[in-house]
C-alpha cells in the first residue's frame, strides 16, 4: 500500500492499495493543493528492475492486513509523524481538521 500524505501536518488523504508495487506506481501521486508537499509512505515492497523486491516498513505488515481486512480499521485514520516516520492513530473528531 502507498500512503499518499501531506508533509507539513502528516495528514493521509489517499492510498493505493497493493503490496508490491512498481516504479510507475511510485510516480503516481495525489494532491488536493498544488502547492502542498506530497509524502509517501510505502507498506508492502518495491520492484526493482530486474524484478527484485525490496521490503518498506515490514514492520506495519499486521497494520496492513487491518486495513485489507473488512475491518472499520482505515488508513485515514492514521497520520504520519513527519519527524519520525512513524504511523499514529488518530482521533475521529481530528480527522476533518
Amino acid at each position: 500500500m502507498i500512503l499518499f500524505y501531506n508533509k507539513i501536518d502528516g495528514r493521509i488523504f489517499g492510498t493505493i492499495d497493493g503490496r508490491v508495487h512498481n516504479r510507475e506506481q511510485l510516480k503516481m501521486y495525489v494532491s488536493q493543493d498544488p502547492k502542498m508537499e506530497i509524502g509517501k509512505y510505502v507498506i508492502g515492497f518495491l520492484e526493482g528492475e530486474k524484478g527484485e523486491r525490496m521490503g518498506q516498513n515490514l514492520d506495519k505488515m499486521s497494520l496492513l492486513e487491518k486495513f485489507e481486512d473488512i475491518t472499520p480499521e482505515s488508513p485515514l485514520d492514521y497520520k504520519v509523524d513527519v519527524e519520525t516516520g512513524e504511523l499514529i492513530k488518530i482521533q475521529n473528531e481530528k480527522l476533518n481538521s
